[in-house]
């Protein structure tokens, strides 16, 4: 008869089951994870493009110089004056 040793559990180790079922769980969880993030991304690109076309009338309607194609600086601009400092 084994004997079990008090505040232990089932044991002193976890079984292959335990350890199978973590390890699938947490390999499902990574996958379901990945794929949110590949549809928030296609979503960010759907709507990066639905404002792109407005950044030149923005840019110009706040009095922030550009040339060509707005740029990082440009958008860090166009930010710092919608949220005036904040």
């Amino acid at each position: 008869m084994t004997r079990l040793l008090p505040g232990s559990g089932c044991g002193s180790r976890p079984g292959p089951a335990d350890v199978a079922v973590t390890w699938v769980s947490a390999w499902r969880q990574g996958r379901l994870a990945v794929a949110e993030f590949a549809e928030f991304a296609e979503f960010a690109e759907l709507v990066e493009a639905a404002v792109d076309p407005y950044n030149l009338d923005l840019a110009n309607a706040l009095g922030v110089p550009w040339e060509g194609r707005i740029t990082a600086a440009e958008s860090m601009e166009i930010t710092r004056v919608l949220r005036k400092g904040t």
